[in-house]
């Protein structure tokens, strides 16, 4: 009964530990396995606009993500939000690439002051609360030296960072060339301010009697005519067809002939 007692009593450290297991098993059983539906994956996990994705590369960042996400997240959920971001990033590069896009250090400083985990930890905060870059690049330099492995870690978040950034630059530049005349902006204006009362009367069709209408074939032909493009409409088919003729070849009425002939002699 003791037993069972400290075994209820550690209920949640063992849901953790098998939850971990699972976790291990899946993630392992994802990049260590050398055939998927029977064909060799070699050393990429996929290929997106010519570029290999590192089979390496790509556990490592989901190894990174489920250690941002913890348990909160399934490892399904994690390898996917990975893939999706290797998709979009994998797109844009190339982008930033044909423009010449690049981000510099201090530019990357100013993008980390925006994000609230950087910005807003009492860590890097100077005696005013206000964000100290001194602090900061203090703290990168001591993990360094002191704890390479959470170093990787900010290297990995570092590069995060960069693309966000250049992604930040294109959207701007993409905005900014995006924009309306002087006359848009005064149809607008208007559009929205212009005000005008007006008065009218409803006359529903539904009042006037069929019987007192008199249309004649000419006058419909007439209109159709005059209003062509009013009942013109685009191919919704395109049908191909073959017809076979339900008649007796010379060659069928001749063996017809001569199964007859050979019946009545």
């Amino acid at each position: 009964m003791a037993i069972l007692e400290n075994i209820r009593k550690r209920t949640t450290v063992l849901i953790l530990i098998i939850g971990l297991a699972l976790f291990a098993f899946v993630i392992s059983g994802v990049f260590t396995s050398n055939d998927l539906g029977g064909g060799k994956i070699g050393s990429s996990v996929a290929e997106i606009n010519g570029n290999e994705i590192s089979i390496d590369d790509f556990r490592r960042k989901v190894e990174s993500a489920s250690n941002r996400f913890g348990p909160s997240a399934s490892s399904m959920q994690v390898v996917n939000q990975v893939w999706d971001q290797e998709v979009r990033n994998s797109i844009l590069s190339q982008q930033f690439e044909d423009l010449g896009i690049d981000i510099e250090r201090d530019q990357i400083m100013n993008y980390i002051k925006t994000i609230p985990s950087y910005s807003q930890n009492p860590q890097f905060l100077n005696d005013s609360g206000v964000f100290d870059e001194n602090k900061f690049r203090d703290f990168i330099a001591d993990l360094k030296v002191n704890s390479p492995s959470q170093y990787n870690l900010w290297l990995q978040d570092e590069q995060s960072i960069i693309q966000n950034a250049k992604q930040q630059t294109y959207f701007n530049l993409i905005k900014a060339g995006v924009g309306a005349t002087l006359k848009e902006g005064e149809l607008d204006y208007k559009l929205a301010n212009d005000k005008v009362d007006i008065k009218y009367v409803r006359l529903p069709y539904t009042l006037i009697a069929d019987s007192t209408l008199n249309i004649t074939k000419s006058e419909i032909q007439s209109y159709i005519k005059n209003h062509e493009d009013d009942f013109k409409q685009e191919e919704s088919r395109d049908i191909q067809y073959v017809y076979f003729e339900e008649k007796a070849s010379a060659d069928d009425e001749m063996a017809v002939k001569e199964a007859t002939t050979k019946l009545l002699g």
